[in-house]
């Protein structure tokens, strides 16, 4: 029971990320003008994901998951990415958080360099989010036992790498149009 709370928390994690990217990439584009329920979107992501972060933990350390990742790691590198990239996200959210730069003064980063560091930092928590989201969901929709063959769970996984592409192109187009 509580690995499929778990999956629907990635679900819906995995869900509303997009919104807040996409919310963001218009905030530094200047195409959207900020609105309160940007900050909405934004606090629910993030209790979303430290509830299943906390749950994700639990089910390590508690249900014996995972055990044998390492010692079997070539047939298990899907899942030690997905764990070293949920564990560089819970490591640089408070930056991520804390970098309101962007819809305060803007970053043109031709005319604050300062700025350079915490934009690629941005884009390197959006890159790793979008690893742990891409490798996640598929195993979210195995649990939930929506994804039954070995073919579904493929084609699963790749749309979502597509998907997960696809809007950090537009975040690095939308930073570099906007930024530079």
């Amino acid at each position: 029971m509580i690995k499929k709370i778990n999956a629907c928390l990635a679900l819906i994690t995995a869900a509303v990320f997009p919104v807040h990217c996409i919310t963001m990439i218009g905030l530094l584009t200047g195409i959207l003008p900020f609105q309160s329920w940007f900050l909405i979107v934004a606090w629910a992501l993030l209790y979303c994901m430290a509830a299943h972060a906390a749950i994700s933990v639990i089910i390590f350390f508690f249900a014996n998951e995972g055990t044998d990742v390492l010692r079997y790691w070539k047939k298990n590198i899907g899942t030690i990415v997905q764990r070293a990239s949920a564990i560089a996200v819970i490591a640089l959210i408070h930056l991520h958080v804390m970098s309101t730069f962007f819809s305060k003064d803007g970053c043109k980063l031709s005319e604050r360099p300062e700025m350079i560091p915490a934009a690629l930092l941005q884009l390197l928590f959006m890159f790793l989010a979008m690893v742990h989201i891409s490798l996640s969901v598929p195993k979210a929709l195995i649990t939930l036992g929506f994804l039954k063959s070995a073919l579904s769970q493929k084609i699963a996984w790749i749309l979502m790498l597509v998907l997960c592409g696809l809007l950090f192109a537009s975040a690095l187009i939308g930073t570099g149009v906007y930024c530079l």
